[in-house]
């Protein structure tokens, strides 16, 4: 019996898409029925190998409209292997799309940072710091030596598994996503060396969406909050991101979803 297809604004057989389980593992597909409460998409492979989606998992459905990708948070209902191998998915209402945010911001600690302070053209000495928020826009690093509104930073940190080293602590009333240990590698950077940046490229295989590697970004010293309480002075900077590559910012974006997904399906958000 053929499906019926339910008309929609926005879903179409056909239609591109991906299914996004973490950020490690993403899968391309495309969307094949669109029934009035489902999605049937091809099934994915993975080594030549059908992977069959365990049914109740959360999961970010992209797809295009227009030259935009548009995310809906949605689930696995079902998996079909005849006449053709299909998963199900809950279907999203057609304006449940976000599109990609640049300023979404997550709350979460990320330790072990490295921060270099441009001045008169040439790098300082590298600085220790924690980030305690990030977003595709930009970030609060935190550090106990002092800068000015207006310096250039370079902010070198590893963008940490969403599944991984997780440690929920109440901070003020509000949970937060604390992620540490891994640290950043025993190489480190003199007075005036320069950090290496990470380019993702166009590969969107598994390496490209490993998160567990280094960013090095660059940014703009936008605001400056100093913090006097046990442990001393510390400095809290508002960092505007600058020049991030394409491949960079999307990847803070998915990267964010995917954490308020998480955090979502453990009943924190």
């Amino acid at each position: 019996m053929a499906i019926e297809i339910k008309w929609s604004t926005f879903f179409f057989p056909g239609q591109r898409a991906e299914i996004e389980v973490s950020p490690e593992e993403r899968y391309v597909s495309q969307i094949e029925e669109v029934a009035e409460d489902t999605l049937a998409l091809a099934m994915p492979m993975k080594s030549g190998m059908l992977v069959r989606l365990r049914v109740g998992t959360p999961v970010l459905l992209q797809a295009p409209k227009r030259n935009n990708w548009y995310f809906f948070k949605t689930k696995v209902v079902g998996n079909r292997l005849e006449p053709e191998p299909l998963v199900l998915l809950e279907r999203p209402a057609d304006n449940a799309g976000e599109q990609l945010r640049e300023f979404a911001r997550m709350e979460l600690v990320i330790d072990n940072v490295q921060v270099w302070v441009e001045k008169d053209g040439k790098l300082g000495p590298t600085m220790r710091a924690i980030i305690v928020d990030l977003s595709a826009g930009g970030s609060q690093v935190q550090l106990k030596q002092a800068v000015d509104v207006g310096d250039k930073l370079s902010v070198r940190f590893k963008l940490p598994r969403v599944r991984q080293n997780r440690d929920q602590q109440r901070t003020r009333g509000r949970r937060r996503f604390t992620i540490g240990g891994a640290g950043l590698g025993a190489r480190g950077f003199g007075a005036g060396a320069r950090p290496g940046h990470y380019t993702q490229g166009g590969k969107r295989g598994e390496e490209a969406a490993n998160a567990s590697d280094e960013l090095t970004l660059d940014g703009d010293v936008v605001r400056l909050i100093v913090l006097d309480g046990e442990g001393g002075r510390k400095y809290r900077l508002g960092v505007r991101w600058d020049k991030l590559s394409q491949a960079e910012r999307e990847r803070l974006i998915r990267y964010t979803l995917a954490w308020e997904m998480e955090m979502r399906r453990r009943g924190v958000l």
